[in-house]
């Protein structure tokens, strides 16, 4: 198959066009939304998977953007199971594209039962249904592919424009999502021009080996996705981490000479420790690529530095995502596989499908 005729591809080439329909659209609900948002005590924002790590990214959207507010984030399957103590002065978010996944589904039952305003973030056609949560965002069609990306980005690009519209700022919030919009749509169409650079270390690099993913602030999350991407499209062992955390201790377990090194160290108030990480490993001669928005830096080694469009730390994730999802798609393809199907061609993973549900 040729690289377009891939379910992730086009979902991959699509998120910039999801991304503004969502940021402009016309849909008062996100005002009233947002309302309760701005008079709540606290956010929680849950989920599984890429789900999960869209809500650690959406954390710092709320911080920014929706002024001093204490925001939470649990896995589903954490709030279900060990639900914080929440009330009607809390305002829970859950993000489930699919939607029937039990322990997201259970998490807003949960969190209404309990008398907190209850976001869903979910695809169209999912099962949610609209009494399920006082507010129902839905984002883009079901994915075709299994590795998720697009739905990832518009939840994102929802939970931004709750976050803008539940500020004080003295802007409208109409100026200022149609600044966003402009900036970051610019900055996702650049990302999506690196695909051929993407499928030169693809052919370039061995991936055979475990890959170490790192990120700091809002792009640890990036870095957790990035390897869950790999892991779900082209079946290595990868890794994804907040740097320090993997300075302290994994790393120790890494072959600094033939592991491979992703770092996003894109400016911002990880930077400096991230380039302490990338200075470290050409050191060590180890295989790194980095992923900045520098312009000129003497101190990168250019043929694996991919450059990314320049956007303030706490929305760099959206461009850093959409590089990595490049890359694990052009490794999936050169390493010959199926980014689509989840090894559902496999008769063992079948049977785990069958015997365990999701």
């Amino acid at each position: 198959m040729q690289p377009k005729e891939y379910f992730m591809h086009r979902s991959i080439m699509e998120q910039p066009l999801a991304f503004r329909s969502i940021l402009l659209s016309g849909d008062e609900t996100f005002n009233d939304a947002a309302y309760k948002i701005r008079k709540s005590r606290s956010i929680i924002i849950v989920g599984t998977g890429s789900s999960l790590h869209a809500a650690l990214i959406g954390r710092f959207f709320f911080e920014k953007y929706a002024g001093n507010k204490n925001v939470r984030v649990f896995s589903s399957f954490e709030f279900s199971n060990y639900t914080p103590r929440v009330s009607g002065d809390d305002t829970v978010i859950v993000i489930s594209h699919r939607g029937y996944k039990m322990y997201s589904f259970d998490s807003i039952k949960k969190a209404k039962k309990l008398g907190c305003i209850t976001v869903a973030i979910t695809g169209l056609s999912s099962s949610i249904k609209q009494d399920d949560a006082d507010f129902i965002f839905r984002t883009v069609e079901q994915e075709k592919s299994s590795a998720h990306t697009i739905s990832l980005t518009s939840a994102l690009a929802v939970m931004l424009r709750l976050a803008v519209s539940a500020s004080d700022q003295e802007i409208t919030i109409d100026e200022s999502l149609n600044k966003l919009s402009e900036t970051i749509i610019s900055a996702m169409e650049k990302t999506l021009e690196l695909e051929p650079e993407m499928e030169k270390l693809s052919k370039k690099l061995d991936f055979s080996h475990r890959i170490w993913i790192c990120g700091g602030g809002p792009n640890a999350p990036v870095a957790m996705e990035a390897a869950l991407k790999m892991q779900e499209t082209s079946y290595v062992t990868a890794y994804g981490y907040e740097v320090e955390q993997m300075i302290h201790g994994p790393i120790r377990s890494a072959d600094l000479s033939d592991d491979l090194f992703i770092c996003i160290s894109t400016s911002g108030n990880s930077h400096e420790r991230m380039r302490d990480l990338v200075r470290t490993l050409h050191a060590l001669d180890s295989n790194v690529i980095e992923i900045d928005n520098r312009i000129n830096d003497a101190d990168s080694r250019d043929e694996n530095l991919v450059k990314v469009p320049v956007l303030e730390e706490e929305l760099s994730s959206i461009v850093n995502l959409i590089a990595l999802q490049l890359l694990s798609f052009s490794v999936a393809v050169t390493r010959g596989m199926n980014p689509d199907n989840f090894r559902s061609d496999n008769p063992d993973f079948s049977k785990m499908d069958e015997l365990l549900k999701l």
